[in-house]
């Protein structure tokens, strides 16, 4: 298991990198780490990095990553980038994204990294 998380106060914004997670059970550990973090606010925007060291997750669970988020819908009030550079995971971040946002989540899927984290620091109402 191999996660991080940073938080920037300043950007409001917070990254959390999944690095090699194996299971989707890791990814909720990860996300109520960052989540129980003092810095973190709902409205902050977030990167989410999926499988930098390999990919993580599947089209088939798509569904459980949304899900992992919409339990914390609460305290994920901001944009949330989902970043995956490699194709199967570009495509299951497209499927995340789609239900996160069926779910009421600001998400949206990117395969490059700028782009991401320029769609995070669009104001809303903007974009």
């Amino acid at each position: 298991m191999s996660f991080s998380h940073r938080i920037s106060v300043t950007d409001q914004r917070a990254l959390l990198d999944c690095g090699s997670l194996g299971q989707l059970t890791e990814l909720q550990t990860a996300l109520g780490s960052l989540l129980g973090e003092a810095r973190f606010q709902s409205s902050f925007g977030l990167l989410v990095e999926l499988g930098q060291d390999g990919p993580i997750v599947e089209c088939t669970h798509a569904l459980a990553v949304a899900d992992a988020f919409n339990v914390h819908r609460d305290q994920l009030q901001g944009r949330i980038a989902l970043h995956a550079t490699d194709e199967h995971g570009g495509v299951a971040a497209l499927y995340i994204a789609m239900i996160g946002r069926h779910h009421g989540l600001r998400m949206e899927a990117f395969r490059e990294r700028g782009g991401a984290v320029a769609w995070l620091g669009v104001v809303d109402g903007s974009a």
